[in-house]
């Protein structure tokens, strides 16, 4: 199953929601706008555009954010 699931995510994310992950995996950001402001920075493109793609993640169930900080599914923690 969990091969399965990463084909899934490997074929259907785009570069930049696979740099969100990417980049979530080694750091703790304290909200989603610093996340934005940060990624938009790295990738060198709009703060919309990011904020889209975070959104989708988030619809998706695969960043969470609430009480602390953003942070990954746990499915992640099996990749």
């Amino acid at each position: 199953l969990l091969d399965c699931i990463k084909k899934i995510l490997d074929e259907r994310l785009t570069k930049k929601q696979k740099f969100i992950i990417e980049f979530l995996r080694d750091r703790k950001i304290d909200s989603v706008t610093r996340l934005v402001k940060i990624v938009s920075n790295e990738l060198n493109c709009s703060e919309s555009c990011v904020w889209n793609n975070v959104n989708s993640l988030k619809k998706c169930g695969l960043i969470v954010n609430g009480t602390g900080p953003v942070r990954l599914n746990r499915i992640f923690k099996y990749f």
